[in-house]
């Protein structure tokens, strides 16, 4: 099994350290730092196949440009990807076009001469690249004297091989041994899995696609290490200049299987694989889970903060504090009675009483670690980009109510609890069944939350709210409360701005923000009190901000807190990014302009910016 891992830059254990671009170490069960390097030099190769290019540009008559360069969508774990390339084969990664395209790049001849160094250990399969790189290699330490309608003419040429290379390798192409992590840069680069759905939901097409221009022989090198060269599953298409377009479909479930278990042993490394956990889950009514298999999910014992958010976590082994649960809780839940016309019903009204979460898919994993341990609930999805954990069966809502008596909110939301408690109470006591009762019901319903919509407020409009409850202690009592309360409010802000006074002038600037409604001002000021820093200031609005941007209490207080008691879900992932910023900080880097711009890229891909 191959588990990428992520721990925080010290960490020591199992000779694992950080993430994203600075990360040092991929954790491979039983296996030594050179057979990750290994790995990850062979699934580059794959990649470079798809989605790569060897370019060479005219400078001068004396002087050439070898360019070789991989671009992809500016995706997260396309980002996460790169930087591993970065770390093992060389080179650089920049955001561009409008921030729509993240690419790696090799331009000097130290990098270079790294990945000429690995395709001659691992040589490219494919007969376009190989004439790319030999092309390439004419002018890598060549000065030799040609004008540029000469180098033109050359470069025009370089394919002139192709064909018969096309011809040998149909006949007598051997398959490498390296293959399998090639395969996997490959299917990152041109994999695509397919799936078409009836009006009922039903599957009606689920495929998994890959194609070439004419490089028949990789499409059969694939079907033979899955087993499949006796079917006939290539077809092609001939487009109006010539060019064959080779392409295989496999479907079923024997494929599905034989994917899993090969990205299992070779994991996707970037956004191809959250499309392969989809297609493949898809199978299991599973809308939105999302398990990358390169993650291990714990790391001794503690949540795997890089990648836990985009877990499927189902794993018996995580199990969240109840306070961080009533913290979340506190930001993110809501206790809900839906009254709907239906004449069945005696009162002409259907009651519902439902405790739900919601977020979006990325946050899924969140969701799924609730639910088992409430270990009652469904989740649905919700809108295009959401998921939603409810409870709604009386039995399973019990569990609910036992558990914030126990463990007590602290915000205002705890006035809808106590709300939502009677409504239950009746509902139970199946007073609301009754036409005074009923009333009662509409009372409570009118105090919770935003109140009546305008529909109600029309249907019973003689109806007077009950008082809403006033929380007055809104103490913090337990760490994981914060914890599992800035999971789901907290926000941790990089700021680069202008500066006149600064060398480069722009600064960057750090701030660990709450923002809570202006009625739970006195918790607000009890997180002043908690880390013994920061302020309360209001926003725009009713909404009031609790604020920490001096460096030394992020550094000192913030930072260690969440080291000791995680934040969950995506916010994890901007936590890190925020660390380690804070580290460049600290060590005078964003001082230099290759520092500056490495913060940059960091702040396009935290918080919003994170994909």
């Amino acid at each position: 099994m191959f588990y990428l891992f992520s721990l925080s830059e010290n960490t020591k254990e199992n000779n694992l350290l950080s993430s994203r671009n600075n990360l040092k170490v991929l954790g491979y069960a039983g296996k030594s730092e050179t057979d990750i390097k290994n790995y990850i030099e062979q699934f580059f190769v794959g990649l470079l196949e798809g989605d790569g290019t060897i370019t060479v540009d005219f400078i001068s008559n004396r002087k050439k440009r070898v360019r070789i360069f991989i671009a992809l969508k500016n995706l997260e774990d396309n980002r996460f990807m790169l930087n591993l390339i970065v770390k093992y084969v060389g080179g650089r990664v920049a955001i561009e076009r409008n921030n729509k395209y993240v690419t790696w790049y090799a331009t000097n001849r130290t990098d270079i001469a790294k990945v000429f160094a690995i395709l001659a250990k691992y040589p490219l399969l494919s007969t376009r690249k190989q004439c790319q790189l030999d092309f390439a290699k004419d002018f890598i330490d060549s000065s030799l004297d040609i004008s540029e309608e000469e180098f033109k003419k050359l470069r025009n040429e370089k394919y002139k091989n192709q064909k018969t290379m096309l011809d040998y390798y149909d006949k007598n192409f051997v398959i490498p041994r390296y293959f399998p992590a090639w395969l996997s840069g490959f299917i990152e680069a041109e994999g695509h899995f397919k799936l078409v759905k009836r009006a009922n939901n039903s599957i009606h097409v689920s495929q998994f696609i890959i194609g070439q221009n004419y490089e028949k022989h990789l499409l059969k090198a694939i079907l033979t290490y899955f087993n499949k060269e006796n079917s006939n599953n290539i077809s092609y298409t001939t487009s109006k200049e010539g060019v064959i377009y080779y392409k295989i479909h496999l479907g079923g479930l024997e494929v599905r299987n034989l994917l899993a278990s090969h990205f299992n042993s070779y994991p996707l490394l970037g956004a191809k694989n959250t499309e392969f956990i989809r297609w493949n889950h898809q199978h299991e009514n599973k809308d939105f889970v999302i398990a990358p298999v390169r993650c291990n999910n714990l790391i001794g014992g503690r949540i795997n903060k890089r990648e836990f958010s985009t877990l499927a976590l189902a794993d018996s082994q995580i199990k969240l504090n109840p306070y961080w649960i009533t913290g979340f809780c506190d930001a993110e839940s809501s206790f809900v009675i839906t009254l709907q016309e239906n004449v069945k019903y005696k009162t002409g009204w259907k009651v519902e009483a439902r405790f739900q979460i919601g977020l979006h898919e990325k946050d899924l994993g969140i969701l799924e670690l609730i639910q088992s341990y409430f270990g009652v609930g469904t989740i649905v999805k919700q809108g295009k980009n959401n998921v939603e954990y409810r409870v709604s069966r009386s039995q399973d809502l019990s569990k609910i109510l036992d558990h914030f008596d126990k463990y007590p909110l602290i915000t205002q939301k705890n006035g809808d609890f106590i709300l939502f408690k009677q409504a239950i109470a009746l509902i139970n006591n199946k007073e609301h069944l009754t036409t005074e009762g009923f009333k009662k019901l509409v009372a409570i319903r009118a105090s919770l939350n935003l109140g009546l919509s305008e529909k109600l407020k029309k249907a019973f409009p003689t109806i007077v709210p009950v008082p809403r409850p006033l929380v007055v202690d809104q103490v913090i009592k337990d760490p994981y409360w914060v914890a599992g309360f800035v999971s789901g409010d907290g926000c941790f802000l990089i700021g680069i701005y202008k500066s006149p006074s600064a060398k480069r002038q722009e600064t960057v600037g750090l701030v660990f923000k709450i923002s809570q409604d202006s009625r739970d001002e006195q918790l607000m000021e009890s997180l002043v009190s908690y880390f013994g820093a920061g302020n309360v200031y209001k926003d725009s609005g009713e909404v009031l901000s609790f604020k920490i941007a001096k460096f030394v209490d992020l550094t000192n207080i913030v930072i260690p807190f969440f080291d000791k008691f995680p934040i969950v879900g995506v916010k994890s992932k901007d936590f890190e990014d925020f660390k380690q910023v804070a580290e460049l900080i600290k060590n005078k880097v964003h001082l230099t302009p290759e520092g500056l711009e490495k913060i940059r890229l960091i702040k396009a891909g935290i918080n919003r910016g994170r994909k």
